[in-house]
Parts: structure tokens; C-alpha cells; sequence
């Protein structure tokens, strides 16, 4: 969308308004564009439904979400250097090189970015807080009202009370510090959605 959190409250947590914010994002800018939008779910791409989104009419803007690697980072058992090979694996055999070439010949100008990064993590503990939390994520839980999440980080003070700058009135984060996530002690996983460099700084990339 291009706009911070606090302007769409209702699509936080969920990735069911992706769309409609993409074509928001050029509909309210000075061009006169046609937009369109693909998910592609699975190991391969529908070769034939990208050449149709493409074609007729012509599409200036085509916004392309490949959800496999998100799927193999939630199901990764292998840590850091599982992952790498996971995600050069699928760069080789999946769909992303093949919907390349067929953008390229279509005479597209090519990016890829990331909505997010990943990280080893050990557990340290699970809070209990019932109905009082709003989202139960390992690296980041998030509370609707800032002495829920005071309670909670007292609990762990290893914990990170994040200022709510961009995001909604009622969204009060508490991230998991350092290489550390809330689950059992000394379990390990790949995760997201805390502070680490290797989770907030993500590639943007043209493809000549």
C-alpha cells in the first residue's frame, strides 16, 4: 500500500487485503496504469494464467506473491542453513525462473523484494495470557491495551516494549529480544517478526 499500519487497522494480521491495498497504492497515484495481481501457491507456476494477466489488456503494473517460501520457513526443521538450501533449491526448480522469462519476453522491467526476513531462534518461555493477548506470535506478541503488555514483559524483562509509532491506537507490540522467541525453553525455530537485522532489512532487487 505504501502506507503506514495505522491506516489500514483491519488488514494487520492477515494477508487477505494484500490485493485490494496493490491496487489501491495505483489507482491514488498520477498515473493512468492497469494493475493486476497473482498469488502463486505451490511449487509451480500457471505459465498460461501469468501470459493472460500480461496480455489482453496490457497490464503496466503486475504485483506476483510467491507464498513457497513462507510455507518451507514455517515447516523448516533443518535451521539457518536448511533454509538457505531450501530457497536456492526452489530458486532452480520452481516457478520463479520460469515466470521470469515469460515476463522478460513480455518486456517487463523486473524487481524482487521480500515482505520480511528470518531468524534462528531459541525459546525462553511461552507466556500464559489467555484472552488478554491479541496475537500469540513467537517472535512478538501484540496487546490491546499497553498494562496487558506491561504485565507480560515484566514477566520478561529480556523483552522489548516496542513504541507504537505508525501503528494503531490500540496495538502494543512486546518483541522477543535478540536471537530469542516466546516458546519452551531451549527450542529452536526459524521464525519472523521481530527486531533482528536479518528480519527488518530485506533485498530489493532489479533483474537485468
Amino acid at each position: 500500500s505504501g502506507r503506514m499500519p495505522q491506516a489500514f487497522p483491519g488488514q494487520l494480521g492477515t494477508t487477505r487485503g494484500e490485493e485490494k491495498l496493490w491496487r489501491q497504492f495505483w489507482d491514488d497515484g498520477p498515473l493512468d496504469v492497469n494493475v493486476d495481481y497473482l498469488k502463486v501457491e505451490g511449487q509451480r507456476a500457471d505459465l498460461s494464467e501469468i501470459r493472460s494477466a500480461v496480455q489482453q489488456p496490457r497490464t503496466h503494473a503486475l504485483g506476483m506473491v510467491f507464498y513457497q517460501i513462507d510455507e518451507m520457513m514455517h515447516g523448516q526443521t533443518l535451521g539457518t542453513r536448511g533454509m538457505h538450501q531450501s530457497v536456492e533449491q526452489w530458486a532452480k526448480q520452481g516457478a520463479l525462473l520460469p515466470t521470469l522469462d515469460v515476463l522478460k519476453s513480455e518486456g517487463y522491467r523486473l524487481f524482487i523484494t521480500s515482505d520480511h526476513g528470518n531468524v534462528r531462534a531459541t525459546g525462553h518461555g511461552k507466556p500464559q495470557e489467555g484472552s488478554t493477548v491479541d496475537n500469540r506470535g513467537r517472535r512478538a506478541r501484540v496487546y490491546r491495551a499497553e498494562n496487558l503488555r506491561a504485565s507480560v514483559a515484566d514477566e520478561y524483562p529480556e523483552s522489548v516494549e516496542w513504541p507504537s509509532i505508525g501503528l494503531p491506537d490500540d496495538y502494543y507490540p512486546l518483541l522477543s529480544a535478540d536471537r530469542s522467541m516466546f516458546d519452551r525453553e531451549d527450542t529452536t525455530a526459524i521464525v519472523h517478526g521481530g527486531a533482528a537485522l536479518e528480519e527488518v532489512i530485506v533485498p530489493f532487487i532489479e533483474v537485468a
